[in-house]
């Protein structure tokens, strides 16, 4: 079953609306109905992200993915040393093109972006000034 987040949402915010006509045996009715629908499907969604979050922090499925000839713990360690440097460049450039406004790897690419176009406009607008 497919949910549909939003139809659901409108369910909701129409239950106990003293303006739309309904009784309270009208909305006792719709939360009967989402009881035995809408949640069981929304327990079941909730449930396949946890099942897909716990399968992708599966150590056996990075270990497989990164080595399916298998690894040895030096090859683990030099792993995590690439990464360890890749975040620290990701830091210093996060760094560098917001203009020291952030600098954790772990920033959401949306942030950074919108970090960046202002930090862009900020600079424009005072080369602007200058002139």
């Amino acid at each position: 079953m497919k949910l549909d987040l939003d139809a659901i949402r409108e369910r909701l915010s129409n239950i106990g609306s003293s303006n739309d006509g309904r009784t309270g045996w009208d909305d006792l009715a719709d939360l009967t109905e989402m009881a035995r629908t809408d949640i069981p499907a929304l327990i079941a969604e909730v449930e396949r992200a946890r099942a897909e979050i716990e399968r992708l922090r599966s150590a056996e499925l990075w270990t497989n993915w990164v080595y399916p000839e298998g690894a040895n713990p030096e090859d683990i360690q030099n792993e995590l040393m690439d990464y360890h440097e890749l975040m620290d460049r990701v830091s210093v450039v996060y760094d560098h093109v917001t203009g020291g406004r952030v600098s954790k790897p772990e920033t959401t690419a949306e942030a950074v972006i919108e970090v960046v176009n202002s930090h862009i406009e900020t600079l424009l607008e005072e080369a602007a000034e200058e002139t």
